[in-house]
């Protein structure tokens, strides 16, 4: 869902597979646009399907210009932990538990795409669990929001909102991030821009004529044809 703010700035979104889909924003800044990646990977079936999926993310990540800002925001069944050793520039320490296969998967998609995950923040552990099992007695950090490493600092910070109806085992992240947005505007010549832009060449052709005749009158110390040419080019001739 978007707000009515954010669909005037949309300039395309495109369906990769049943679990990865793209949008692209416009920024105030003309030379950078705003990706967002939204993933949901497989928790069940054979490693065939788990690295299917994977190729696909890191194809649609690869493929994000990097000038552009990135954000990712991923359900993996991913564990990154607290422990960021070896993936400092990809993590903070502020994770739950410990880091699991699909964790390792997750965070050298980060390394490999210059990416940094979320878990920057030092929040409460109520604002980092984000699933939590049937019968309520298990929490787990496994669903992210990780943003492009040069504009990490557009970042300000990512948590859990407990109580969001969203039938669902998972909790609503919400991530605060600092980002200009501009209004996108389809550059597309359309019928009434081309009848304008030939009246404005009719225009500055009569003006030119009248603007020549003017100046051979004056040559000519024709005083009647200037006097008519003048009030011509004012708008102001009458027959």
């Amino acid at each position: 869902m978007l707000s009515k703010e954010s669909q005037k700035t949309l300039i395309g979104f495109e369906p990769i597979s049943a679990r990865i889909i793209t949008a692209k924003f416009k920024t105030t800044h003309k030379r950078i646009s705003l990706n967002i990646i939204q993933c949901y990977a497989p928790t069940n079936g054979t490693e065939d399907i788990k690295e299917e999926f994977y190729c696909m993310l890191e194809e649609t990540t690869r493929k994000r210009s990097s000038k552009d800002i990135t954000i990712s925001m991923d359900d993996l069944d991913a564990k990154v932990g607290s422990d960021n050793t070896g993936y400092e520039q990809v993590m903070g320490r502020y994770g739950l538990g410990e880091i699991n296969e699909n964790g390792e998967l997750f965070a050298n998609h980060c390394a490999n795409h210059n990416l940094v995950i979320g878990n920057i923040f030092p929040n409460k552990k109520c604002h980092l669990a984000t699933w939590v099992s049937p019968d309520m007695n298990t929490e787990n950090q496994i669903d992210h929001v990780c943003i492009s490493k040069k504009f990490r600092r557009s970042l300000q910070d990512v948590r859990v909102k407990r109580g969001a109806d969203a039938s669902s085992d998972h909790h609503l992240i919400v991530a605060i991030v600092k980002l200009k947005l501009k209004k996108h505007k389809n550059n597309t010549p359309t019928g009434n821009n081309d009848v304008r832009n030939s009246a404005r060449k009719d225009k500055r052709a009569c003006v030119d004529k009248l603007t020549a005749e003017a100046e051979e009158a004056t040559r000519a110390n024709n005083i009647k044809a200037l006097y008519d040419n003048i009030k011509l080019l004012t708008g102001k001739y009458q027959k």
